[in-house]
C-alpha cells in the first residue's frame, strides 16, 4: 500500500517522515532513511523483520499517516473558515474563542492535604519493588489524576480502595470498571491497557499499600471545607451569565466529580441542570431527584433552554454536538491535551450561535497540571486549537506527567520546573525549523 501511495501521490513528505520518527524515539536521519527504505523496497517482508522495535513503530505510524485517505481529505482549519466566511464563501459565522486561564488557589488545609497525598504517592512508589513497581505506579497515577480533579474524586477512590485492602482475596475491581476514566493515556504506546489487565494490575499493587495510610488521607480530607476550585467555578459561572450567557457546560474526566459537582450547582445556583456520562443522562426534577434520560433528551433539553448548567464526562466529548451553548468550563485538565480540544469542539462548531465562546480552564495553582497548561496556552495558543505540527510534542506529555507523578518528593518541584523548561525549549526548536 506505502509503494502505490507514493507512486500515485509522490514520495511521503520529509516534514512528516522527521516528525513521526521523533516522535517514536528514532531521531537521526540515518535510521528514519532506514525505515522509509525498509517500506519502498519491493522485498518488504525481509527488510522490515531487520528493523528493530522503535523502527517498526514508527514504520507503524508512517504506514497510517501516508494512507491514500490523506490525499483525498483537505482539513479546513477555523482560521480558514473565518476567511471563507469573510468572502461570503460559508453562509455561517465561524466563533471566536475567549480563554480564561484560571490557577485556583488553595487554601492551607487544602495545600497540606495535596502535598500528603503527592508525598504518599511518589513514597509507596518508590518503596515498590521492580516486580511490582508497574502496577503500583498505575494506580498511584490514578490517584494523582483525580487529585486534580478534585478531592471527592480522590476520597471515593481512597474509600473503595480502602475496603479492598480490607478483603484482600475477594477484592472488585475499582478502577477497571470506569476503563475510560482510568486507563493509561500515552498514545505513543504500542498497546494500550484493557480493563481486564487494569484490574490485574489494581490487586497486584493492593500489597504495597498500607492501609493506616489511606485511613490517614481520608481523615484529612474529611476535615476540607467546600473545595476552592467548586467556589470559583460557581463564580466564573455567574460572571458569565451576566455577561449575556445563558447556558453552560462543563466537562470533568470522573464520574465522582460529576457527581459533587451536580448536586454543589443544584444547591447555590437556581438553574436547570443535567448530566451526560457513560451512564448515560439525568435531569433533576423540582423534588431534588435526578431522572435518567437519554443523550438526544438531554441535547435536545440544551438546545430549546430547558437545561441551563450541563456537567459531562468526556463520554460527551464525542458524538454530542452542543453548538447552541456559548461556555465551556474545562474543570480539569486531562494529561493528554488532545482531549481539550475535543472538549470544546462540542461547542466551536459550524452554527453556534455565539460570535464568541467562552473557555474557561480550572487547575489548582502550583500543579504541574496548571504550569504546562497556562504555558502551553500563553506559548502556542493551546486552547485556541492551534496545535497544528506540534501533536508529536504534546502526545508525549501523557508520559511526562506520569513520571513527574511518581518521582521522588525532594525532587518534585525541581522535575516540575524542568517539564515547563523542556517544554518551552521543544517548541523553540519547532519555530526555529519552520513548523
Amino acid at each position: 500500500m506505502f509503494r502505490v501511495t507514493e507512486a500515485a501521490y509522490g514520495p511521503t513528505s520529509a516534514d512528516m517522515i522527521k516528525h513521526i520518527g521523533e516522535a517514536v524515539g528514532v531521531t537521526t536521519r540515518l535510521q528514519q532513511n532506514k525505515v522509509l527504505n525498509a517500506l519502498r523496497d519491493t522485498d518488504s517482508e525481509i527488510s522490515l523483520k531487520r528493523l528493530n522495535t522503535q523502527q517498526r513503530k514508527m514504520a507503524l505510524q508512517l504506514l497510517k499517516a501516508a494512507s491514500p485517505v490523506t490525499h483525498r481529505m483537505s482539513r479546513s482549519t477555523r482560521s480558514l473558515l473565518r476567511r471563507y466566511h469573510e468572502k461570503g464563501l460559508l453562509t455561517s459565522p465561524i466563533a471566536k474563542r475567549e480563554p480564561l486561564d484560571i490557577p485556583v488557589e488553595l487554601s492551607e488545609k487544602e495545600r497540606a492535604v495535596y502535598v500528603q497525598v503527592e508525598n504518599y504517592i511518589s513514597d509507596t512508589y518508590q518503596k515498590a519493588g521492580p516486580d511490582a513497581r508497574g502496577a503500583v505506579g498505575f494506580v498511584m497515577t490514578i490517584y494523582r489524576r483525580r487529585l486534580a480533579s478534585s478531592f471527592h474524586a480522590l476520597r471515593r477512590t481512597l474509600t473503595d480502595r480502602l475496603a479492598a485492602l480490607h478483603d484482600n482475596k475477594n477484592a472488585k475491581a475499582v478502577f477497571g470498571t470506569t476503563a475510560e476514566e482510568d486507563l493509561p493515556v500515552d498514545e505513543t504506546a504500542d498497546e494500550q491497557v484493557s480493563a481486564d489487565e487494569a484490574a490485574d494490575l489494581e490487586k497486584q499493587a493492593l500489597v504495597a499499600e498500607e492501609e493506616g495510610e489511606i485511613q490517614k488521607l481520608l481523615g484529612a480530607i474529611a476535615k476540607l471545607g467546600t473545595d476552592s476550585k467548586a467556589l470559583r467555578l460557581e463564580q466564573e459561572l455567574r460572571s458569565a451569565f451576566k455577561d449575556g450567557y445563558d447556558s453552560a457546560i462543563i466537562f470533568t474526566q470522573y464520574t465522582a466529580t460529576l457527581d459533587f459537582l451536580k448536586e454543589f450547582l443544584a444547591e447555590r445556583m437556581d438553574l436547570s441542570i443535567g448530566t451526560y456520562s457513560g451512564r448515560g443522562g439525568e435531569t433533576r426534577d423540582l423534588g431534588g431527584a435526578w431522572t435518567p434520560r437519554s443523550k438526544e433528551h438531554i441535547k435536545r433539553a440544551l438546545l430549546h433552554g430547558q437545561i441551563k448548567l450541563l456537567v459531562c464526562t468526556d463520554a460527551a466529548g464525542e458524538g454530542l454536538n452542543l453548538q447552541s451553548c456559548g461556555v465551556l468550563v474545562n474543570y480539569d485538565l486531562p494529561w493528554n491535551p488532545m482531549k481539550v480540544e475535543q472538549r470544546i469542539g462540542r461547542i466551536d462548531r459550524i452554527g453556534q450561535k455565539h460570535p464568541t465562546v467562552r473557555v474557561i480552564n480550572l487547575a489548582y495553582a502550583g500543579t504541574v497540571e496548571a504550569d504546562v497548561y497556562f504555558a502551553l496556552s500563553d506559548r502556542i495558543d493551546l486552547f485556541q486549537g492551534l496545535v497544528g505540527k506540534l501533536q508529536p510534542i504534546l502526545a508525549r506529555l501523557p508520559k511526562t506527567f506520569e513520571q513527574t507523578a511518581l518521582g521522588k518528593r525532594e525532587d518534585r518541584e525541581r522535575a516540575q520546573a524542568q517539564v515547563v523548561h523542556d517544554l518551552g525549549t521543544q517548541i523553540t526548536t519547532a519555530d526555529a525549523e519552520g513548523l
